[in-house]
């Protein structure tokens, strides 16, 4: 089935559109309100390709708008992170590989 694009015309202010728009995965485990699940397919045998979004830029909400902390282990509890790799956008190259700065994984 094709995936279908729709948009519509938001009727309120962007927190209260949040709260009544719940993001998550297929786990049931909530994504903070500034993230945005944008891919999630297997990849090859163990491997999951995964992209995320931060929905709001720098100066689009004062709260919203800020850098997330995210522990990825917390969205697969039923599964153990052996490794993580930050790819392109596209996903066909490592970013460290052309110039991304790198996400901080020290979490």
């Amino acid at each position: 089935m094709p995936v279908q694009i729709m948009y519509g015309r938001l009727d309120t202010d962007i927190s209260t559109y949040l709260s009544s728009h719940v993001s998550s995965l297929s786990l049931g485990v909530e994504l903070p309100p500034n993230i945005e699940l944008i891919t999630m397919q297997p990849w090859s045998n163990n491997s999951l390709f995964l992209r995320l979004a931060h929905s709001f830029g720098i100066d689009k909400d004062e709260k919203l708008g800020q850098p997330v902390k995210l522990d990825l282990a917390t969205l697969f509890p039923q599964r153990k992170l052996v490794n993580i790799t930050e790819l392109s956008l596209t996903g066909n190259q490592p970013a460290a590989g052309i110039g991304i700065t790198s996400i901080d994984s020290s979490y």
